[in-house]
């Protein structure tokens, strides 16, 4: 079951987390909340009226709004138009497009949100971005908001300021009910902390009470294990991926790479930090082959791979962890097996002599190697969990025993459990000699993982620092500013 006799008390003008696993329960109690979901059985009050289950127009006019983990909007529509859709206010049978405007305006003042009313909101970068959906709940009188995993793809600065934001929230009277996979957040601005596991309610700790390893035993359901060693491999000077003056045309949407250098070497995990809309994307798009350079050169172990496919890479060794594993790692409709042999199931024949035994066989050995949590291999992969659903991309690319790993935020969105078990391959790969490229928005996380940490501003490096010499005033200056001043 997905939510079993949950019960969940949050009081008016609080800062509510509800933490736990993936597949504990999480986003189906927040979407009963905001009517998506129609319950079996209890009841949920909003300031003391009962809900009508299963309705998300009563739940908006109650009160309720809710922020999902990926974002709604609709990228050719302008900052306003987003907004206002779905609750256009009319005038005489039309939109009142100045009124609807001010409106907007006048919200994204008021928290201190700085963008344009008319620009598309596919423009924006992923934190303004958010602001926006914040912004349709709060035109929507929403007196408590859900913030599904906010920060899962923030910079540190960034984080900062949404929080400084939701206190503004909080000081207006909104109750904020936050999900988060991030305990370091829970601890420092929540006031109380409901933890799920396998669909029921384990616990609430009040801030007065919180305890970070006892939040974290709840969590999983037993005491934290130590951290695994792995280890280093020899000093190695050869390069595993290296680009050269990388630089690609200007978009409408996308932040360009401009002279852009980076060397990756044998046994290394590189850790690339960076405030969002800097490059990033583009970067991985390029590695990977999806979309070219207009100048520069891209080697992997040697080889020139500037002007070959995606295929050609892949053959030559390069593993492609996608930051969007439902958009661009995946194949929702195709079931498990399929999506673990994506790009390389001309190994087991052809349409007209395919080999159905071999898959099955090779399926279930990934699915049991990397503890992919299905019920079947024929399954749809789009109803597995975000952990294992992130699993199955990591059983698919590097079985292939790759040389170079590019992982774009691999862990993003996923509960401690499936964190701690990426970063263990991760860890391995690197162990056994592979080059990483690690794309992060997570510095603990790359500071966990990396032997070296590069900073992308404005589709540049700006600066790179050995891990062990790690200074976080430092690098956010070099993410928000592009100097270490």
């Amino acid at each position: 079951m997905a939510n079993d006799s949950v019960n969940l008390i949050v009081k008016t003008g609080a800062l509510h987390a509800i933490v736990g696993e993936n597949g504990a329960g999480k986003s189906t109690l927040v979407h009963s909340l905001a009517g998506l979901v129609r319950p079996d059985t209890g009841t949920i009050k909003v300031f003391g009226q009962t809900l009508l289950p299963g309705n998300p127009a009563k739940s908006r006019a109650i009160g309720v709004g809710l922020v999902t983990q990926h974002f709604t909007l609709v990228d050719t529509l302008t900052v306003w138009e987003n907004v206002i859709l779905g609750d256009e206010p009319s005038n005489f049978g039309r939109i009142d497009r100045e009124h609807a405007r001010q409106t907007v305006s006048n919200l994204a003042a008021s928290l201190g949100i700085e963008l344009s009313v008319d620009v598309e909101a596919g423009s924006l970068p992923l934190p303004t971005q958010q602001g926006v959906e914040i912004i349709k709940a709060l035109a929507q009188d929403a007196r408590i908001l859900i913030l599904d995993e906010p920060t899962s793809v923030l910079g540190p600065a960034e984080a900062d300021r949404l929080f400084d934001l939701i206190g503004k929230l909080r000081a207006s009277g909104t109750t904020i009910i936050l999900v988060t996979h991030r305990i370091r957040e829970v601890i420092e601005h929540a006031t109380a902390v409901t933890v799920l596991r396998q669909g029921t309610s384990v616990a609430t700790f009040p801030h007065e009470g919180f305890d970070g390893p006892q939040i974290i035993e709840a969590i999983i359901g037993k005491p934290t294990p130590p951290s695994e060693a792995y280890p280093s491999p020899q000093s190695n000077d050869c390069v595993s991926l290296s680009l050269k003056s990388i630089s690609t045309a200007e978009q409408k949407t996308r932040s360009r790479l401009n002279d852009f250098s980076l060397d990756v070497y044998q046994g290394e995990t590189l850790g690339l930090a960076g405030v969002a809309g800097n490059g990033q994307a583009e970067l991985a798009e390029v590695i990977a082959g999806i979309r070219n350079p207009i100048t520069g050169t891209i080697e992997i172990e040697g080889a020139n791979v500037t002007n070959t496919d995606t295929r050609m890479r892949r053959e030559r060794g390069l593993a492609y962890i996608p930051g969007d594993r439902r958009r661009a790692g995946l194949v929702g409709s195709f079931n498990v097996r399929d999506n673990l042999f994506l790009g390389d199931h001309i190994q087991f024949g052809n349409r007209w002599n395919w080999n159905r035994e071999a898959t099955e066989t090779s399926a279930d050995a990934l699915i049991m190697e990397y503890d992919i949590r299905t019920p079947s291999p024929l399954v749809r992969v789009d109803s597995l969990s975000g952990g294992n659903q992130q699993k199955v991309i990591l059983a698919r690319e590097l079985s292939r025993d790759p040389r170079v790993i590019l992982a774009v935020h691999p862990t993003h969105g996923l509960d401690l459990g499936a964190v701690a078990f990426v970063h263990q391959i991760l860890r391995e790969a690197k162990s056994a000699g592979r080059g990483i490229l690690l794309i992060s928005s997570d510095l603990e996380e790359l500071r966990s993982l990396s032997d070296r940490i590069a900073v992308i501003f404005k589709g540049q490096i700006v600066g790179i620092a050995k891990s062990k010499d790690f200074d976080e005033k430092v690098i956010g200056s070099w993410m928000t500013s592009g100097s270490a001043e």
